[in-house]
């Protein structure tokens, strides 16, 4: 119970009022900006470098409520206003990466993950500084960047597949906005993950608080096939070839279903206004994933497929 109700505290966050917010058309741009980065490390240490800087065209997020109050997550992004040396933009988050930090194979070796943060896109030259949740329960610097919004390098490519709102309607930054990638479908298969969609929605809708407030919420979906059905499964010795590269057995269990592909997932996602990010994977085998305001992923057609995604 308490795991779903930090989970709902983090999608209503919309709605919550939080004084001393920061004024939207003072510092922002309606569209995002995405800043990517490759984070490395092995256990007890962590490196960041800047991969690139992003123009995405909507903000679902809300206008309002810009700095985040609750610091949960294992890492914390910060931005502020250069101009006026100004905290506009916060928000907790947490990584595959610190996970991995903890598995016994980070004891020997150094790995290198892909991550990325959105915010919206700001009118002024902003700094961008990553922190990680250490022992005393601080958050330590662990990468920084200033980026000005003018800069000619700051990549403007978007995809273009078809997108459709399953469920709400209304103003995207008054709802929390939720979309629905699919992986492991092909063309062929786009009607079957809209049906599953639907239903991972009808499900959404059985929980509280969430079915209480079902007028809050947007559930749009992506049409980004994959050219091939299902997902990775190595220890079968099972390979696919899947738009977003998800995988079971990440750290070596066999029913943690992930990916690492942060590229490709926001990629596909800035199709849409977004809040959150689920992942439906084209599968019937037991198995799945969250990372805290990043993405959760879950199998389709398992039997248990209704309690994973609650």
């Amino acid at each position: 119970m308490k795991n779903k109700l930090l989970t709902a505290l983090m999608f209503l966050l919309p709605f919550f009022a939080i004084a001393q917010q920061p004024k939207f058309d003072d510092y922002f741009l309606p569209k995002q900006m995405r800043v990517d980065y490759s984070i490395l490390g092995a256990n007890g240490e962590t490196h960041c470098a800047l991969a690139q800087v992003k123009e995405e065209p909507f903000w679902g997020g809300s206008l309002k409520n810009l700095v985040d109050p609750f610091n949960l997550g294992s890492f914390h992004f910060e931005v502020f206003d250069l101009k006026t040396n100004t905290l506009i933009y916060s928000r907790g988050y947490s990584s595959l990466f610190r996970e991995w930090q903890d598995t016994p194979e980070a004891k020997t070796i150094a790995r290198s993950f892909y991550e990325s943060v959105v915010f919206p896109f700001p009118k002024n030259k902003v700094k961008v500084v990553v922190s990680s949740r250490v022992k005393n329960n601080q958050f330590h610097p662990v990468f920084e960047t200033v980026v000005d919004p003018k800069d000619y390098f700051i990549v403007k490519e978007n995809l273009d597949y078809p997108t459709k709102t399953i469920y709400g309607s209304g103003n995207s930054n008054e709802k929390v906005d939720i979309v629905v990638i699919p992986e492991g479908y092909t063309a062929a298969e786009m009607d079957k993950f809209h049906s599953d969609a639907i239903r991972f929605v009808s499900y959404f809708f059985k929980v509280s608080p969430f079915k209480e407030m079902s007028d809050k919420f947007k559930f749009w979906t992506v049409d980004a096939p994959s050219a091939e059905s299902g997902t990775d499964i190595p220890g079968r010795g099972i390979w696919k070839k899947t738009i977003l590269n998800s995988h079971f057995y990440t750290f070596d269990i066999d029913r943690y279903l992930t990916t690492q592909d942060i590229n490709t997932v926001r990629n596909i996602a800035a199709e849409v206004p977004y809040d959150q990010i689920y992942i439906l994977v084209n599968t019937n085998i037991y198995g799945g994933g969250g990372v805290f305001n990043y993405y959760n992923l879950c199998m389709s057609d398992n039997s248990q497929s209704e309690e994973v995604r609650q």
